[in-house]
């Protein structure tokens, strides 16, 4: 797993995954896409921000069928033609930042959303970790917490 930066599509994917689970959230009502597009201007593009948001990334194994010969410049291919090749696909899982950030004071508040489909499974504590490591190693913070409502069943 790793945190890497988010594009407008990723912020929109969290969103529709955010809006499935309201009733675990601080803030819970729905937001639009416009909501989360000025979202994505005003605070995840923009370095003055209290706030600092990465993308979390699964690399999973996948096999990828290539030709072994001909197949290109218009030859069609058929599937005895190919040959399985192993790569890592990067799936966009979540989403998790760094909130109110008080660069005087060097606190921050934890905040993450994850795809219902990876809950439950580890990939938020091991999220957290990375989150963790880039306030304290990078942004010299010294104080990160975070709050879970006991409504949230994680």
């Amino acid at each position: 797993m790793k945190l890497k930066e988010l594009s407008l599509q990723d912020c929109e994917q969290a969103r529709i995954w955010r809006n499935e689970c309201l009733e675990s959230l601080r803030t819970p009502f729905p937001l639009t896409k416009e909501m989360q597009e000025q979202f994505y201007k005003d605070v995840v593009c923009n370095r003055g921000s209290h706030a600092r948001y990465w993308g979390i990334w699964e690399t999973e194994k996948a096999t990828l069928k290539i030709p072994l010969e001909g197949g290109y410049l218009g030859t069609p291919v058929d599937s005895s033609t190919l040959l399985p090749e192993s790569y890592d696909a990067h799936i966009f899982i979540g989403m998790v930042g760094l909130e109110n950030i008080e660069w005087e004071n060097r606190r921050a508040e934890i905040s993450i959303i994850i795809n219902p489909e990876y809950k439950g499974k580890g990939y938020g504590t091991e999220a957290v970790g990375l989150l963790l490591e880039q306030g304290f190693m990078y942004l010299n913070l010294e104080n990160i917490w975070g709050e879970c409502y006991k409504s949230n069943k994680a």
